[in-house]
């Protein structure tokens, strides 16, 4: 059964203080508790309320963002009344927004799926997105968006899309301090489903800095973990499993520091999906390797032998880019020709020079995704710095090159992010690529008590 929306508590707001958002009065006990708060500030510490465990990498930020973002959750006991955050480093005009909601038929073993990287802008956007996705949510899990602005607006307007049904679950803007607002919705999928980046069209206010985040709800029966380490791993196929399904990414590369080719992009990894492979619960070992950036090698998951697969009968590998060369390039991403699955796309090249300039590099290439190849980086035009690939869905985009002499290139983007762009100049420091990623998805177990899992390894 799929997870279902109970509602959501009333919203608590204030001015660099804590808050006490209200717990939806029709939660029972063994619902889940998903509460928000969002600080106006860039390094203020948010307090999470008793008895609340963070969601993996909360809190969130981003670089230069004023703004940061607390997930927690809870299992209800029953008779939960409030959920206090507290607040502190921040300042006056720092406001504080929170609310709690409420979700039924969750795993409570492992009620938080994938949480997606973080979103920001340091600027004045009015509305806050795109708010990435890592791709596939599957059967019965909630996508929930989160997406606050330091500054309050009139109305937010609801998601759409991917032929899911999207509602809000709550909107609050606060007046308190120097202005902000927080929104969050979401969509129950009937069958897995690709989520694209996702963006609330804001009305009213003024344009201000943004950070947003996507994640799942897992309904019971469907554990989904995030695990943020690279190298070489396994598990066991959990009791009742019958079958994988498997998924990865391969990492990106970092251009050579020497001479020419520190000017060059350097590559995206390939994305490849393995359907299913038979397994035995309880039994079956699933080895797993999940490529750091430029190691040059590949992400790969595979049944019952510790190394990287040869077809996809057994497993998925999606090759990774290469690593930096004294070339003039354009680098390669890794390559679909060089993966194994049964569906397979190549990372974007890095971007090429045919000769020094000492004025600029060229763009890495962005990863592949679930549903195309990634794209080329752009070459320099001049002492104009080439663009870092466009990211895919579920992929991450490449870094741009870097400008004037000696200028240190961009590095790409989680996940398998086209290498960074060669910053322009024969000392300077290219732009690292970025690490890749392994899914393992089972499913198995008869009538109603089947058993579906989906661990999520990535750096």
């Amino acid at each position: 059964m799929p997870v279902s929306f109970v509602g959501a508590g009333s919203a608590a707001s204030a001015d660099n203080a804590s808050v006490s958002p209200g717990v939806h009065g029709s939660t029972a006990a063994g619902d889940l508790i998903l509460a928000v708060c969002y600080v106006r500030h860039a390094t203020a510490t948010i307090g999470l309320p008793a008895g609340y465990t963070a969601v993996s990498g909360s809190p969130f930020s981003v670089s230069g963002v004023t703004g940061r973002l607390a997930v927690c959750y809870k299992i209800a006991a029953g008779g939960e009344a409030t959920a206090t955050f507290t607040v502190s480093g921040g300042a006056a005009g720092a406001d504080m927004i929170a609310q709690a909601s409420t979700f039924r038929g969750i795993n409570s073993s492992a009620p938080i799926g994938i949480v997606c990287p973080a979103f920001g802008v340091a600027g004045t956007d009015t509305d806050i997105g795109p708010i990435r996705s890592l791709g596939y949510f599957l059967s019965g899990q909630a996508c929930v968006v989160i997406g606050a602005r330091a500054d309050d607006w009139t109305g937010a307007a609801t998601l759409s899309g991917d032929g899911l049904t999207w509602s809000e679950i709550g909107e609050t803007v606060s007046t308190a301090g120097s202005d902000a607002g927080l929104v969050w919705d979401y969509a129950v999928t009937a069958a897995d489903a690709l989520v694209s980046d996702k963006t609330f069209t804001i009305t009213g206010g003024a344009g201000a800095h943004t950070i947003g985040l996507m994640l799942a709800v897992s309904p019971s029966g469907l554990t989904d973990t995030y695990v943020t380490a690279t190298g070489a791993g396994s598990i066991t196929a959990p009791a009742g499993a019958t079958s994988v399904r498997l998924e990865a990414i391969g990492s990106g590369g970092t251009p050579s520091n020497l001479a020419l080719s520190s000017e060059c992009g350097n590559g995206g990894g390939a994305y490849a999906l393995t359907n299913s492979v038979t397994v035995t619960g309880g039994s079956s070992t699933v080895y797993y390797n999940v490529d750091a950036g430029n190691a040059n090698t590949s992400s790969w998951a595979r049944v019952g032998t510790n190394s990287a697969p040869t077809a996809a009968t057994d497993g998925v590998k999606a090759d990774s880019a290469d690593a930096g060369v004294n070339s003039s390039g354009p680098i390669g991403g890794g390559t679909a020709a060089n993966s194994v699955g049964d569906v397979k796309y190549s990372g974007g090249n890095g971007g090429g020079t045919s000769a020094a300039s000492n004025t600029a590099g060229c763009g890495g290439g962005s990863s592949g995704g679930p549903t195309s190849a990634g794209n080329n980086g752009g070459a320099r035009s001049a002492n104009v710095a080439g663009v870092g690939g466009a990211a895919v869905l579920g992929g991450g985009r490449g870094g741009t090159g870097g400008v004037s002499a000696n200028g240190a290139g961009q590095a790409g983007a989680f996940p398998g992010g086209g290498g960074g762009g060669g910053g322009g100049g024969g000392g300077s420091v290219p732009g690292a690529g970025a690490n890749g990623y392994v899914r393992m998805s089972f499913t198995g177990g008869g009538g109603g008590s089947s058993t579906r899992r989906r661990q999520m390894i990535v750096t």
